[in-house]
């Protein structure tokens, strides 16, 4: 019954930064990903394709077990970056702020320093 435990709470625990960040480093290949680099975070445009496919290959090798731990290090300086960039905008995520990056940076933190 422990194994089932461990197993749930390591897949819900992949799930919960995956998901999101799958999607986030999908949304930052698209023009509106662009379009928010270059006009909200002042950055060029061309920055959304690494950090975009960063995502995306982290969350794939973070999803099947891969160099997990390397992966969840990874998106955690990339959400330390997020952090800073978005601590303008006040804690609340209705305002762009910075609790989302937050909370996933918590979660590869975690990732990271696991057995």
């Amino acid at each position: 019954m422990e194994k089932i435990f461990e197993f749930l709470s390591d897949l819900s625990l992949r799930l919960a930064l995956v998901i999101p960040l799958a999607f986030h480093g999908v949304w930052n290949l698209s023009a509106d990903g662009q379009t928010w680099w270059k006009t909200e975070a002042r950055f060029q445009s061309w920055l959304s394709y690494p950090v975009g496919f960063i995502e995306i290959a982290c969350s794939l090798a973070i999803l099947f077990k891969i160099k997990d731990r390397i992966a969840s290090a990874i998106v955690l300086v990339i959400m330390s970056g997020a952090v800073m960039e978005h601590l303008k905008n006040g804690f609340s995520f209705k305002q762009n702020g910075f609790e989302t990056p937050l909370i996933y940076g918590l979660i590869a933190l975690s990732m990271a320093l696991r057995k």
